[in-house]
């Protein structure tokens, strides 16, 4: 299996622990305080894909980054965010 197969999808084993992290890098995005090296590798690797960067930047530094891959990621971070924010008075059981 490639590695690009292995990381399309990897389905958090708690689910609330990941949006929490996910809110975590949201909040600490808004305060201008990233600290992109301390992101769980598969929140790293979910950012990277839905920004367009290939899956072997996942694990490495941000200063490993392109300035053009920093904005994807940066452009991507809030996106996500406006649409979680549009969405976030819905639970899991609305979609059951």
């Amino acid at each position: 299996m490639s590695a690009t197969n292995r990381l399309q999808y990897v389905a958090p084993e708690n689910e609330h622990q990941h949006l929490e992290k996910i809110h975590a890098l949201f909040e600490n995005y808004n305060r201008g305080a990233i600290a992109w090296e301390k992101v769980d590798v598969k929140i790293q690797a979910t950012f990277c894909r839905l920004a367009g960067i290939k899956d072997r930047r996942v694990g490495m530094p941000i200063s490993a980054f392109s300035e053009l891959e920093v904005m994807k990621l940066l452009r991507t971070i809030k996106q996500v965010q406006q649409i979680t924010t549009e969405f976030s008075h819905l639970t899991l059981s609305d979609f059951k």
